[in-house]
């Protein structure tokens, strides 16, 4: 819904701002409140939240971004030429400033943002940096991704002022002074806020600048940079042995990618990037105290304000004036959205992780228990999480039956929203549940540079001669229908067997949720998915088909399970995707008959599949996902991605 909105404000501002102006203008009576409500509605759609862009398309649009504020200004600007007042002159050119700051920040955020542009441009002197950081290392240094000792890689400090041009391949070399900030620095940090034994335990402070520094790199990426071989071995070897070696702590690298992905949300979406360039942005204060100060003034005038002769004038029963209640009203709507969103500047990770790295810069800081507590206080807090945690669920047997609603779905809201198809009826989200970052995490160890899509884990688990043609399908989206009605029919075995108690088990939470969220993405984010997205919902159509055809007239979940084994026993020629979920679900029953063995196999499967399926090479679908939350698959994609994983064990596909 929030996001509906912004794309309300985003879409319409300059639309609603030129007709209402006009209306203004051209209306019958006047009303001298008019120009101050025209500055206030500029602010107000102009974006009084730190939101840049709704989508990655936006960020290629700031020059018809531009164009849109020059049509705005010149609006705003005519009118009060028009229509201008004696009175609120004061507090009107207060409200001017403060639009015209974040309309220059948010034009600076979609430039620096842009693929085409900008982003290329911010990321040269990193990505430049990193193939020869490496050579930064001293004779005799170890590298340890434990300590971090020989990882230089940037947090903050890359002044341009102390860059140099060195040809013949003309790449921007960086001076290495006191006020660049690297990872190595924070963690050999002596200050008692970053020891692990006091101030920072579980390194979680210290992770905030890890993820900010990754980020920078998957920046690189994002604008098309490549990272030389030793420079990608180096990152593996902190993602292997740093963030995946930490014994029973499989939330460490959720934690790390998670804020990484955060970080790269605000880089694309956020003003962010723009508002902390230069540190902590202390403008921000200074632009609150000008709004206040205007508030002040403009609320103290209207107390006064009298309509001359000939203007409108409407009042409550009260004897209050209505015009002058609104305008109070929206000052201080506008005012209190100003403050919260100056605390959500103060409490996001890029506060946190500009103060991290003056503390490290500064060694007075570090002796200052008063701002060790401010610090700790800070970063302590957390407002906003941009992803939910949450798995996405959809169940096949369960929805297929589902037809939309022709009232609120048809052709003609076609035109304006996406239209879901018949059986497309996605579960509850559920809370991503700790079982599954253990069992993803661990079989993350297990895989080499290449991953395979469940073969291996039915290899190890000794069962892939009986059940490894369901691996040996035409589509990754093939297996992952046929293993997910397999799943199901297990599930629904287990539900009504004699030993429910199953359900409980950790491989039954990790099989069954990742079963139905796998299907989920083949349902409603099929982009995410290492094949053409049309094909995999053409497919996701065709199943549903075949669903509705054989389990017609089963209502309960139990009759749709015996139609589900009879239909396994039917003609052996038939390959629909129902039929092989069908016979892949009672073998898995027959050959393996311990429950909690079929399982744990189960278990490792989909967590193997899950890394394959994350292996996408659909970057921006990826980026503009994240302006909705996030999907898991994008945090194991990253996490993928620096762990050096970069290929699949598949033959080549048909779809």
């Amino acid at each position: 819904m929030l996001q509906f909105f912004i794309w309300i404000a985003y879409v319409l501002s300059t639309f609603l701002i030129s007709y209402t102006i006009g209306m203004m203008l051209s209306a019958s009576f006047h009303n001298g409140l008019f120009p101050i409500w025209a500055v206030l509605l500029c602010i107000v759609l102009g974006g009084t939240a730190s939101i840049s862009a709704y989508s990655i398309g936006d960020n290629e649009s700031q020059k018809k971004f531009n164009f849109d504020i020059l049509v705005r200004a010149f609006s705003v600007m005519w009118f009060l030429v028009m229509k201008g007042s004696e009175v609120f002159t004061f507090p009107l050119y207060l409200f001017l400033i403060l639009t015209a700051i974040k309309t220059w920040e948010r034009s600076r955020a979609l430039r620096s943002a842009s693929k085409m542009d900008g982003l290329a441009k911010e990321t040269k002197l990193i990505a430049d940096f990193m193939n020869y950081e490496h050579k930064l290392r001293k004779a005799g240094e170890v590298l340890d991704p434990t300590s971090m000792a020989g990882y230089k890689y940037l947090v903050r400090g890359e002044d341009e002022n102390n860059v140099k041009v060195v040809p013949p391949l003309y790449q921007k070399r960086l001076e290495i002074t006191e006020e660049v900030i690297t990872i190595e620095k924070i963690w050999q940090c002596k200050g008692q806020l970053l020891c692990s034994g006091t101030g920072d335990p579980d390194g979680q402070l210290k992770d905030i600048c890890l993820s900010f520094a990754l980020c920078k790199l998957f920046c690189c990426r994002f604008a098309g940079y490549t990272l030389l071989e030793r420079s990608q071995e180096k990152l593996t070897l902190l993602t292997r042995s740093g963030l995946l070696a930490y014994g029973s702590d499989y939330e460490r690298p959720f934690r790390v990618i998670e804020v990484e992905l955060a970080f790269l949300q605000d880089f694309l979406y956020t003003k962010y990037p723009i508002i902390f360039r230069r540190g902590l942005p202390i403008y921000k204060i200074i632009e609150l105290i000008i709004f206040m100060v205007g508030c002040c003034v403009a609320t103290s005038e209207l107390k006064n304000y009298q309509a001359p002769d000939g203007y409108l004038s409407l009042h409550t029963g009260a004897g209050w004036r209505i015009d002058v209640v609104v305008t109070t009203a929206m000052i201080w709507v506008i005012f209190l959205t100003e403050i919260m969103e100056l605390l959500f500047i103060l409490f996001s990770n890029w506060t946190k992780m500009t103060l991290i790295s003056d503390y490290v810069r500064k060694p007075a800081w570090q002796k200052n228990k008063f701002v060790e507590k401010v610090i700790e206080f800070i970063c302590n807090r957390q407002w906003l999480s941009p992803w939910g945690r949450v798995l996405g669920q959809y169940s096949l047997l369960e929805s297929f039956d589902h037809n939309p609603s022709k009232f609120l779905y048809n052709s003609f809201t076609a035109a304006f929203m996406d239209i879901p198809c018949n059986g497309q009826k996605e579960r509850t989200p559920i809370k991503l549940p700790v079982e599954v970052k253990q069992q993803v995490s661990h079989t993350l160890n297990l895989t080499g540079r290449r991953v395979a899509n469940g073969f291996t884990s039915l290899n190890r688990n000794g069962v892939a001669h009986k059940l490894g043609w369901a691996c040996k399908l035409e589509s990754p989206v093939h297996v992952i229908m046929v293993w997910h009605i397999a799943t199901t029919l297990c599930e629904i075995d287990s539900s009504i067997g004699a030993n429910p108690e199953v359900q409980r088990e950790k491989d039954f939470v990790v099989a069954a949720s990742l079963s139905k969220y796998c299907a989920y993405l083949v349902g409603f984010c099929p982009r995410l998915l290492p094949v053409h997205a049309y094909s995999a919902k053409f497919i996701f159509d065709q199943v549903v088909c075949e669903a509705r055809e054989d389990l017609n007239g089963c209502y309960s979940m139990k009759s749709r399970y015996d139609e589900m084994i009879l239909l396994a026993e039917r003609d052996p020629e038939e390959s629909t995707i129902m039929r092989r979920g069908a016979v892949l679900g009672k073998r898995l029953m027959e050959i393996i008959e311990d429950s909690p063995q079929r399982w744990k196999i189960l278990a490792e499967f989909w967590a193997e599949l899950m890394l394959f399926l994350a292996i996408s090479g659909d970057e921006t679908a990826h980026a503009e996902h994240l302006v909705k939350g996030g999907e898991f698959v994008t945090h194991l994609w990253v996490l993928l991605q620096h762990a050096g994983v970069l290929e699949q064990e598949t033959a080549e596909q048909d779809v």
